[in-house]
């Protein structure tokens, strides 16, 4: 069943759907691939080794060594409150 047919429902606007934009997920480079796996241990997160081409750019741009001090920074007064 599409989301047209569905009774009560609305379809989309037109754009906002992934098949809309296009986008085609790919098998992750190595290094990216690698980069995502210590993201996700930061996070605490499932990653997967799929994405699209805007996730493996979003990938790329992400610093580690900031994120790890922002994720510490915000558990340290949860873990010292408790």
């Amino acid at each position: 069943m599409t989301q047209l047919a569905r009774t009560g429902r609305k379809p989309f606007p037109a754009g906002t759907r992934v098949r809309d934009q296009h986008t085609v997920a790919v098998k992750l480079p190595d290094a990216e691939w690698e980069k995502l796996q210590a993201i996700s241990q930061i996070l605490g997160i499932r990653e997967g080794r799929f994405a699209s081409n805007h996730v493996i750019d979003l990938i790329q741009a992400i610093n580690l060594d900031q994120l790890r001090a922002e994720h510490n920074q915000e558990t340290l007064p949860i873990a010292q409150a408790s």
